[in-house]
């Protein structure tokens, strides 16, 4: 049997070396160490996925044109009736491929995405009087299906984190149309257009370093494209045409994504 004296002492060892094993799992290693202050640490290729939510706008702009300049009052409220905003939105995922360079804590870098987004709205209106006995019922109808963005990227860090701006290319292709039904006649307008269109980006974001490799981001970006331009065409009546442009297309794009760099 172990003497007092003997089991204290035994006591105090086992404590001690508790100690001791406690004290070295809470201290930092010197590689724990560089890898928080590794200035290298965002430099490099990395790759990600990202998913969100993307807002629109878009304005339309109807104009009747041909032999509707003989009836202007006409004209003029068939302009009124088919114009005005509309708001797509939907969802927008995708991957991302990038490089960063780094000095001290200052990071700059190039970034490119290529997205699906189910950016689309289609809107309707009641038949109105547009002249005496006359009325006419719009039908408009946009889409775009794929966003890619090609941008540099400047920033600072911040113990574990980097905070940057952005800003660059965008291009998508969008798909619009606009159906005119006229009433009490049995006839119709109709136009549509497809297009590539090329624009801008900007924005800002986030990054949250999750140990050497993956990092986890937040991220903003407003993108503006050029203006579609659709013709629209009444068989019953050639001569009477109508001109729809689409401007002001843009969307406000909120993302979160995770990124491995290599």
């Amino acid at each position: 049997m172990m003497s007092p004296i003997a089991e204290g002492a035994t006591v105090k060892f086992a404590l001690q070396v508790a100690f001791l094993a406690a004290l070295a799992w809470l201290t930092p290693t010197r590689a724990d160490a560089q890898d928080r202050a590794d200035p290298l640490r965002w430099a490099g290729f990395y790759v990600g996925l990202n998913a969100g939510a993307a807002l629109g706008q878009a304005n339309l702009d109807h104009r009747a044109t041909g032999d509707f300049s003989l009836v202007p009052a006409a004209a003029a409220n068939l302009a009124a009736l088919g114009s005005g905003d509309m708001d797509p939105e939907g969802g927008i995922a995708g991957v991302q491929v990038g490089y960063n360079w780094q000095r001290g804590n200052w990071v700059g870098g190039f970034e490119a995405d290529i997205q699906w987004w189910d950016y689309s709205e289609t809107s309707s209106s009641s038949p109105a009087v547009y002249s005496p006995g006359v009325t006419a019922a719009f039908q408009s109808s946009l889409s775009s299906n794929y966003l890619s963005t090609l941008r540099l990227r400047a920033g600072m860090t911040v113990h574990d984190m980097l905070f940057y701006v952005t800003g660059g290319l965008a291009i998508s292709q969008f798909e619009f149309s606009q159906t005119v039904n006229f009433g009490p006649f049995p006839e119709a307008a109709t136009g549509s257009v497809k297009d590539t269109k090329f624009g801008w980006t900007i924005g800002a974001g986030g990054e949250m370093a999750l140990g050497r490799n993956w990092t986890l981001k937040a991220e903003y970006l407003f993108v503006r494209f050029d203006d579609l331009n659709a013709d629209l065409f009444n068989p019953t009546s050639p001569t009477f045409t109508h001109e729809v442009r689409v401007d002001d297309l843009q969307a406000h794009v909120l993302r979160l994504g995770v990124n491995y760099r290599f």
